[in-house]
């Protein structure tokens, strides 16, 4: 508690210094946001949810594919890139919350069939977890989740190995960089299960294969992934 105490008045303090500007037109912010009203709004208008379950949709990918489905939300622009990179290393908690739910909402109209389904975060290496303070996935889970009335699980997997970052790999040597790096902290959850699996962005596929298939291993009936983007390799 005392933490959490500190780390909000840090926060306040830092907002202090820096005011708060869109993250997007500059524009002065208050009440802690992060992005105005109007380029909210464009954010929310140019969502288009894809739906890719086709083997060639994942051409990258060698050997057998262990999920079902994946579902991004934005097309991987310029501001798109920019809005993960807050989310990601720019005290983006917040923001990864509105976004959840945003991505929560839109998933309403086609998550009839996840009823009995449960949301795994894609999990960050305890490394990375403690340079960075929070995993960007985990939030994104839970917004969703709660948007959707789903049980979400933030700790059942485990990333053994502090791989090194994917962005500058090619797609042999991301699927590579990740085989063997994912586990469950408990196999007997997911059995018979739908699982939909989060992560921020989604490239070849390579982690969200590494983590499908130790989920398919504990028995998951199907695995759809969610990515807010999908860039280009």
């Amino acid at each position: 508690m005392e933490k959490a105490f500190f780390k909000t008045i840090s926060d306040i303090f830092l907002d202090f210094v820096y005011p708060a500007t869109c993250m997007y037109c500059g524009a002065k912010l208050g009440g802690g946001k992060q992005i105005c009203s109007d380029c909210w709004d464009e954010l929310f208008s140019s969502m288009k949810l894809t739906f890719q379950k086709n083997r060639a949709d994942f051409h990258h990918l060698i050997g057998e594919i262990f999920f079902d489905e994946v579902v991004t939300c934005w097309s991987y622009t310029p501001e798109i890139g920019k809005l993960v990179h807050r989310i990601k290393y720019q005290r983006g908690k917040k923001l990864a919350v509105l976004i959840g739910n945003m991505v929560g909402e839109a998933l309403k109209d086609y998550s009839e069939e996840w009823r009995d389904g449960i949301i795994v975060p894609v999990p960050l290496h305890k490394v990375r977890y403690r340079e960075r303070g929070y995993n960007q996935s985990n939030l994104l889970s839970a917004a969703i989740a709660s948007k959707l009335f789903l049980q979400t699980l933030p700790d059942f997997l485990v990333r053994y190995r502090n791989t090194s970052t994917q962005t500058k790999l090619s797609a042999e040597e991301r699927q590579k960089n990740v085989e063997g790096a994912f586990g469950l902290r408990e196999i007997n959850l997911v059995a018979g299960k739908q699982v939909v699996l989060v992560d921020d962005v989604i490239t070849t596929g390579a982690t969200m294969n590494s983590c499908a298939s130790v989920l398919k291993e504990a028995g998951a009936k199907k695995i759809v992934g969610i990515a807010l983007a999908r860039p280009t390799l």
